[in-house]
């Protein structure tokens, strides 16, 4: 009942990793190269969040993981690039990090910051950072009504997700700006690069074009991708026929979705590389089946 970019895209790359993952709910463990562009958005968030506390006349923020934090040490991104690294490497055991791994995170922060110091949150107008939605889609095709237990049970597709940031250029023009800290720029469903035409149908921007009209319905927006390790700022242009396309990509997946009945795998053979290294699922089950 609920769509997330994350969760669309797995099910046009995998039906079956689909319903495991985000029906049945088995959650898979972080792996490193996600964790280190967690450690990443992290500095950037706090950025965000201390650029826009100083817009509101406050010297401090208080953040969910680290505390209470001056807006001085929210300036010195080697203390919060520190925190960050400490605290993730904890909180995710499973995985080892060395100094090569913190290195990598700290390069990646010097380069956003120094190559493109225009979008250094400290010197933006921040609306928001770390713009969490959940949003229920009033729409006939939206609604929803089965029997669970012997019970009714019904209600509205909702989509949900979190925005790195949203900045003001003018009262009538916002920009969302996304941080991706990968080695590719490509479709993990198709292989296709995403250059600016394909983002103008990219999954993620569409629904977050939804969730952003929705919230601000009388601005216009810039849509923004930063691949920091991948060519740089990439930016679309929304405007009303994208905005149309968003609305039939989200109809379009949750009929799809919502009729599927007997899920696909993207390869029963699991020698697809995505299958054989990337996916859990496809790993031979460790449970003993006389047990």
């Amino acid at each position: 009942v609920y769509a997330r970019s994350s969760s669309l895209n797995q099910y046009k790359t995998c039906e079956m990793r689909y319903l495991f993952e985000y029906v049945l709910g088995n959650k898979v463990p972080t792996g490193k190269s996600a964790c280190l562009g967690t450690m990443f958005h992290k500095t950037f968030e706090i950025r965000s969040l201390a650029k826009k506390a100083t817009q509101s006349g406050d010297d401090r923020i208080v953040d969910d993981n680290f505390g209470e934090l001056t807006i001085n040490q929210c300036k010195d991104y080697k203390y919060i690039h520190d925190l960050s690294f400490n605290y993730y490497s904890n909180i995710e055991s499973h995985l080892k990090f060395g100094q090569k791994d913190y290195n990598d995170v700290l390069s990646w922060i010097e380069f956003a910051l120094e190559k493109y110091a225009e979008y250094d949150p400290f010197n933006l107008n921040i609306v928001a950072a770390e713009l969490f939605f959940d949003i229920e889609i009033n729409k006939p095709w939206a609604k929803y009504e089965t029997i669970i237990g012997g019970e009714k049970v019904s209600g509205n597709l909702h989509i949900k997700g979190t925005m790195d940031t949203v900045i003001k250029h003018s009262d009538n023009v916002y920009e969302m700006f996304d941080y991706k800290t990968g080695k590719y720029r490509t479709d993990f469903a198709t292989g296709k690069e995403k250059d600016l035409n394909y983002l103008k149908n990219d999954t993620q921007l569409l629904l977050y074009l939804i969730a952003l009209k929705t919230l601000y319905p009388d601005v216009d927006f810039m849509l923004s991708l930063f691949y920091i390790n991948k060519g740089g700022i990439f930016t679309v242009v929304a405007d009303e026929q994208m905005l149309n396309n968003a609305w039939k990509m989200l109809e379009d997946n949750y009929k799809d979705i919502s009729k599927n009945y007997n899920p696909r795998q993207l390869d029963p053979k699991h020698s697809d590389y995505r299958c054989k290294y990337l996916c859990p699922f496809s790993k031979p089950s460790e449970v003993d089946p006389s047990v």
